[in-house]
């Protein structure tokens, strides 16, 4: 490289070692416990001249910078060394967020290490070169490690499976046409949508088809909003305390949740808190309800609740759409509500757990506090927050958040690597796929990165078959999406690209999330078009016996649920990466590109699904647009 303040070129300039004293080897992390000491070993090209070295480590909360030596070591022919043994707790006042980088004197004069590209140490003249993250958590954070040893299912309630004798609300319309009707949409896209229009699924659907369910490899099921609420998505809450009757109220979700108990499988929720629907108890716009909601009187106890800026008909909503008034989540009565009667109340009914929508508009002290009323009622109760960014430095409304220091978040939803992987899968780019699921492994504290939700789909995205078939529907009117499909054609490339993106997911760090009807090969455009009803009887065979075999391997492999993950190669179109984890090391490798692909073993394994046996030093053929995941026999 060359140095910004010399011409001098250095081949090679140096490289850091670390670890941690209480986790062993862990060079690409940089997430540690408070009670951790790390011990760093630098080694720096003896042409650089350097006499000394300290590690300047920057307080992100207060930008205060503290200083700390590092001790020369015995050099050798090459290498100059210095190391460093540093208490976390000497060093830092609390958990946080820090910047890390090293000051070097040297016979060049003053430089620093530039950690712009993870993995690699470069250097700079300026103090303000980029600098490394350390993330610090407080010592008794931990995560449910239950729900690492299987897969996820994200259910839409409304179109997953009609069952049982429910009501239809006078305001709501019955499509009766299963296999064939559309989506209620509007004609300008964004534009205002009731959502009155029914499927008829339910959650007594739900319970009917947990045989099937659990074929999957599943672990835990996440189901779309079911509490009462006027629309079809459930996202704009009438009441927190009931099951919406139109889903088969309380009853029919205390049957979802004993029923999944009974395969080993548990339950979780998606809590809507950060806002209500118009049409609530709390709020009660038009009057469907008692007469004590925010709308009713300034008197009301819910008035607090919310911001009006012209009572009663100018208020604060979500992203300005009027249906959604948004609720003071930092409000003391509130926090009494969620945290006190509605998380206790479905904690106690047997649930395993929340997804918290749009947990970047949740205050901290909401966050905090419900954290520890669902640990208290169900310490393994799992707590997802829906981040679309790297959320161990998301700033949200210009403060920096603090989901993964121990007091609010178990894990997020992965969409960073959901873009990673269609970037892999659809275009090849293997670099950006390794660099990401790094970057992550580095930035996140261990405990969450096994249990990141790791999604392809989501209510929220159009259909992941649909966009690795290559196809775009930006171009195109509502109207025309509600009948647009996939030829023949762009759907075998779909499910090819699928099949060897859930390869890699099964295989990465986090738990897989399949969005119901991914893995039947459902098609979907954007918002409502992702959310059509499943299709039974129709499912894609090929691709559904594929999510099988790997939710079965997913479901039984240590190293899959909480191994170390180390890439041998990515490039374009390829990816080989090794999880390992004691007694197991798998090695898995998938080729997107249009050419085979060849690696040699450096052990014998066995082929982890279909049990084929491979000798050390063979190389392994890997067909364009297919995998292999190996398992290493252990070495005497």
């Amino acid at each position: 490289m060359r140095l910004f303040s010399d011409p001098f070129s250095i081949p090679n300039p140096g490289r850091l070692r670390r670890q941690s004293r209480l986790r062993g080897a862990a060079e690409r992390y940089g997430a540690f416990s408070r009670a951790d000491t790390l011990t760093m070993t630098l080694e720096l090209d003896r042409a650089l001249g350097c006499t000394a070295a300290e590690l300047v480590m920057v307080d992100d909360d207060n930008d205060f910078a503290h200083a700390f030596p590092l001790t020369a070591a015995k050099p050798d022919c090459r290498w100059d060394r210095f190391t460093l043994t540093l208490p976390l707790a000497d060093a830092t006042a609390r958990d946080g967020l820090f910047w890390c980088r090293f000051a070097l004197d040297t016979a060049y004069g003053r430089l620093y290490t530039d950690h712009s590209t993870l993995g690699e140490l470069r250097l700079s003249a300026s103090p303000d070169s980029p600098a490394e993250q350390l993330t610090v958590y407080d010592p008794a954070y931990d995560t449910p490690a239950w729900i690492t040893k299987g897969i996820m299912y994200h259910i839409f309630v409304d179109r997953f499976c009609p069952g049982g004798d429910v009501p239809c609300k006078p305001y709501a319309t019955l499509e009766p046409d299963w296999e064939n009707g559309i989506p209620e949409f509007a004609e300008v896209r964004g534009g205002k949508l009731a959502n009155t229009t029914f499927f008829g699924g339910t959650l007594w659907g739900v319970a009917s088809k947990m045989d099937y369910i659990a074929s999957l490899g599943t672990r835990c099921i996440y189901l779309s909003p079911v509490f009462e609420a006027r629309s079809n998505h459930k996202y704009d809450t009438s009441d927190y305390l009931r099951v919406d009757e139109m889903f088969g109220g309380d009853e029919a979700l205390r049957a979802v949740i004993d029923r999944a108990k009974t395969y080993g499988i548990r339950v979780i929720l998606d809590g809507v808190f950060n806002h209500t629907g118009d049409d609530s108890r709390y709020f009660n716009r038009y009057g469907n309800y008692p007469p004590e909601g925010a709308c009713d009187s300034t008197a009301s106890p819910y008035y607090p609740w919310y911001t009006f800026h012209h009572y009663p008909d100018k208020y604060r909503c979500w992203w300005d759409i009027d249906i959604l008034p948004a609720v003071r989540s930092d409000n003391e009565e509130y926090r009494r509500f969620i945290c006190g009667e509605v998380a206790r109340k479905w904690g106690e009914m047997g649930i395993g757990g929340w997804r918290l929508d749009v947990a970047d508009e949740l205050a901290n002290v909401f966050l905090e506090e419900f954290r520890a009323a669902v640990k208290d009622t169900d310490p393994d109760g799992v707590i997802y927050g829906e981040v679309w960014e790297d959320a161990s430095n998301k700033i949200a409304y210009d403060s920096r958040r603090r989901y993964f220091r121990g007091y609010q978040l178990d894990a997020v939803m992965n969409y960073p690597l959901r873009e990673a992987m269609i970037a892999f899968a659809r275009d090849g780019d293997g670099q950006f796929l390794r660099d990401t699921v790094e970057t992550l492994a580095h930035n996140y504290p261990p405990q969450v990165l096994r249990m990141q939700m790791n999604n392809l789909g989501t209510h929220d995205t159009e259909r992941i078959l649909n966009i690795l078939a290559g196809k775009c529907g930006d171009d195109h009117t509502n109207r025309e999406l509600s009948t647009l499909r996939l030829t023949t054609e762009e759907r075998a490339l779909g499910a090819a690209r699928l099949r060897c993106a859930y390869a890699a997911l099964t295989c990465l760090p986090g738990v897989p999330c399949v969005y119901y009807g991914d893995e039947a090969g459902m098609e979907g455009w954007r918002d409502p078009f992702n959310r059509l009803p499943y299709p039974w009887g129709r499912e894609d065979k090929k691709l559904l016996s594929h999510y099988r075999r790997l939710g079965g391997l997913r479901a039984s492999s240590p190293a899959l649920a909480d191994g170390e993950i180390a890439f041998c190669e990515a490039d374009k179109g390829w990816i080989l990466f090794t999880r390992t984890a004691p007694g197991e090391t798998l090695l898995c490798a998938v080729n997107v590109g249009s050419k085979p692909r060849r690696f040699t073993l450096d052990h014998t394994c066995t082929d982890a699904l279909d049990e084929t046996a491979y000798c050390r030093g063979e190389r392994i053929l890997v067909k364009p647009l297919d995998w292999k995941i190996l398992r290493v026999n252990a070495v005497n």
